[in-house]
């Protein structure tokens, strides 16, 4: 790496001076507009197609390819102004501490490399970060995983407010609302008197989530009997009339209306 050219990128705060670079331990290059900096630490917006495609923070010692791009691209960008569609994430870079506890108190979803996946941040020491990585599998569990130590230099980059974090994290909270409402009501109907007999509060939460995942607000209240029905029947074998879970149904219905 030039560091002629480290040094045009470290001078090129808030200018349309497009650099391609990548990190250490990655094959694929990145498009950065340098945002700001401190000595080690840099935040950069990160380009794709002639869009901010979401935001980089890094250290410049990682980084191990770093090249002005001068094309058509970075003129057209240029041209339309991309810097001004966004308002710049307020990131503290004086050290990882002070990166990850800005995430935190921003409550962004991040991606953590190298090797890392995505996840929400649960506490921060001075040397590490406590992560709870979110499982993406197709069971529609939908969990975090337990928080795990992630010390700061293991960490490549980490990468926030992109497509990819935006759409999953609005959705979760999208599911999250839908579960509290669920797990209200279902609590409340307390099936077999469980709660009432002493059972722990949490007793029909995975109940309750499985039903939130497949819960549409736009669905009669005859759809929501069937898919209750069916949850209960998986997690109770046991047969339940067609009404058993209609007053449940209802009141989730109604709530559900009453904030669309």
């Amino acid at each position: 790496m030039k560091q002629s050219e480290l040094q045009l990128f470290k001078n090129s705060t808030d200018m349309y001076h497009l650099f391609q670079c990548r990190f250490k331990h990655e094959k694929e290059y990145a498009l950065f507009y340098m945002l700001a900096h401190d000595n080690n630490l840099f935040l950069a917006a990160e380009e794709n197609d002639f869009q901010i495609s979401g935001f980089q923070i890094g250290a410049f010692s990682n980084l191990n390819f770093i090249e002005q791009v001068k094309d058509i691209s970075a003129f057209i960008n240029q041209e339309n102004q991309i810097l001004t569609s966004f308002q710049k994430p307020d990131i503290q870079l004086q050290s990882w501490q002070s990166v990850f506890l800005s995430l935190k108190e921003l409550q962004y979803l991040v991606i953590i490399k190298n090797n890392f996946g995505i996840g929400r941040i649960s506490d921060v020491t001075e040397n590490a970060v406590m992560f709870e990585e979110f499982d993406p599998s197709i069971d529609l569990s939908w969990k975090f995983y337990k928080p795990c130590e992630i010390l700061f230099s293991e960490i490549t980059s980490i990468k926030f407010l992109s497509r990819y974090c935006i759409v999953l994290q609005n959705y979760l909270l999208q599911k999250e609302k839908l579960f509290q409402i669920v797990k209200k009501h279902i609590d409340a109907m307390d099936f077999l008197k469980l709660l009432a007999l002493g059972a722990p509060s949490d007793e029909f939460d995975s109940i309750s989530r499985t039903i939130s995942q497949y819960l549409k607000p736009e669905m009669t209240v005859k759809e929501m009997i069937d898919l209750i029905t069916s949850v209960f029947k998986k997690n109770f074998k046991m047969h339940y009339p067609d009404s058993y879970f209609e007053e449940t149904a209802q009141n989730i219905k109604n709530e559900l209306d009453q904030i669309s």
